[in-house]
């Protein structure tokens, strides 16, 4: 992310793309969650917590990853996500439930530092102690790909 993000910023300047809000989300690898946490809402137990684990880029840059998750009044996740390393600090988005219980967010900064703006983050369950987490840009070029972990 911290590479991209001058890239996107010399291609927005350039005319050549923009903020892409309504792009499709990327795919994200199916994993299927253990059925006794497969649901259309979050379970504490599984889903809500603290994560955290390491990203890297296609290109190689890698970076630092700390989220909090936690169900809003409708039961769809809600959180906070930083990336320690970028000095990157956002709120998750939820914008949709995918198959295979896939939760689809967009990042929304309040500290952007090194990173790409309105970014999609998709997360699925392994288990109660790991998430796949995908990671890609606004147009929904995936970049990123890794597990995090419940943090202790």
């Amino acid at each position: 992310m911290r590479y991209a993000l001058i890239t996107f910023a010399a291609l927005f300047t350039a005319g050549c793309v923009g903020p892409q809000e309504y792009a499709e989300a990327p795919s994200c690898p199916r994993k299927a969650a253990p059925a006794s946490v497969r649901s259309a809402s979050i379970d504490p137990e599984y889903f809500g917590g603290q994560w955290q684990g390491q990203g890297c880029q296609s290109d190689g840059p890698c970076w630092t990853i700390a989220m909090q998750l936690e169900g809003d009044e409708s039961g769809n996740p809600t959180g906070r996500i930083a990336y320690p390393s970028d000095h990157c600090v956002a709120r998750l988005e939820f914008v949709r439930w995918e198959a295979g219980d896939v939760a689809a967010f967009r990042e929304r900064f309040d500290r952007p530092g090194k990173c790409v703006p309105n970014g999609w983050v998709k997360l699925s369950l392994v288990n109660k102690n790991t998430l796949n987490f995908v990671w890609a840009h606004p147009d929904g070029r995936v970049d990123a790909g890794t597990t995090l972990y419940r943090a202790e």
